[in-house]
C-alpha cells in the first residue's frame, strides 16, 4: 500500500452505510452518520466503494451515473458528512482499511474456507442471472500473493478446492489503479505480469478484475485488510480509534 493511504477507508455503502433497496436509497444504518463524522474529524479520507459503481447492473451507462448522483444527493440530506463516491473509474480503491458487511478478514486459507462454507448464501444480487453463482472476490496482495511476490501457502489447493465445489473466484488487485501509472498501457502491462505469474504458478479462478468495471458484486470479498462490518459501527470504532 502507498504510505499516503495510511489514514483512508474504503467503506461499502449497501447494508454497511445505508439499508439496501437497490436500485433505491435505503435509510442509514444506525449510528452511521455519526460514526462517519467522528472519523472525518479524527483525520480519516474516506471512501465509498459500491457495486452502484458497476455499469453491469444497469441498463445504460447513464442510469449508472445518476444512480451515483442519487446517492451522494442522499447521504448529503441524511447528514452524512461529504465522503467521495467512486465512480468505477479508475480502479481498484487503496486503502488502509476495507469495511464491508459481506467483508471476510483474510487470516489464512483454512480459516477462510471454514467461514464460507458456514455461511448461507445472502447474494443481494441473486435475481441478476451473471450473479447466481455463489461468487469470492479475493483480493490478491497478501492473500494470494505476497509482498515480494510469492504465493501465499495454501492458496493455490485452496482456489482448486472453492472452484470444484462451484464458486465463481474473482481475483482483485490494488494495482488496477490508476495512480500507480503514468498510462494505461504501462497499468496494463502490469496486470499482464500478474496474470502471467498466476498462471506460471497454475493458479485458478474464474475472473481477473482489471479495474475497467467498478467494484463487482459478490458474495464474499476477501483482504487482508478487511474489517467486516457485522451490523455496528460502535464495533467499527473500537477497532479503529
Amino acid at each position: 500500500m502507498i504510505k499516503k493511504y495510511e489514514n483512508t477507508l474504503i467503506i461499502d455503502l449497501d447494508n454497511t452505510l445505508i439499508q439496501f433497496n437497490f436500485p433505491h436509497i435505503g435509510k442509514p444504518i444506525e449510528y452511521a452518520i455519526e460514526a462517519m463524522h467522528i472519523l472525518v474529524s479524527r483525520g480519516w479520507k474516506c471512501y465509498i466503494y459500491s457495486c452502484r459503481n458497476n455499469p453491469m447492473l444497469y441498463k445504460y451507462l447513464e442510469l449508472r451515473d445518476m444512480n451515483i448522483f442519487s446517492v451522494a444527493l442522499a447521504l448529503k440530506s441524511y447528514g452524512f458528512p461529504k465522503i467521495d463516491i467512486d465512480s468505477g473509474r479508475v480502479g481498484k480503491l487503496i486503502g488502509k482499511w476495507y469495511i464491508d458487511d459481506q467483508g471476510i478478514k483474510f487470516q489464512s486459507w483454512d480459516k477462510l474456507i471454514n467461514i464460507i462454507e458456514k455461511r448461507n448464501n445472502n447474494n443481494i444480487f441473486k435475481n441478476n442471472n451473471f450473479y447466481n453463482i455463489k461468487t469470492v472476490n479475493i483480493g490478491i496482495e497478501n492473500c494470494i500473493l505476497s509482498r515480494d511476490n510469492k504465493i501465499i501457502d495454501g492458496s493455490k489447493d485452496a482456489l482448486s478446492y472453492m472452484i470444484k465445489k462451484g464458486y465463481r473466484i474473482i481475483l482483485s488487485t490494488i494495482k488496477s489503479n490508476l495512480i500507480y501509472y503514468d498510462s494505461f498501457h504501462l497499468r496494463n502491462k502490469e496486470l499482464k505480469n500478474i496474470i502471467n505469474l498466476l498462471k506460471g504458478e497454475k493458479i485458478q479462478y474464474s475472473y481477473f478484475d482489471d479495474g475497467y468495471v467498478g467494484k463487482l458484486p459478490a458474495d464474499f470479498y476477501i483482504e487482508e485488510n478487511m474489517i467486516p462490518f457485522n451490523g455496528s459501527w460502535h464495533e467499527v470504532l473500537d477497532f479503529l480509534l
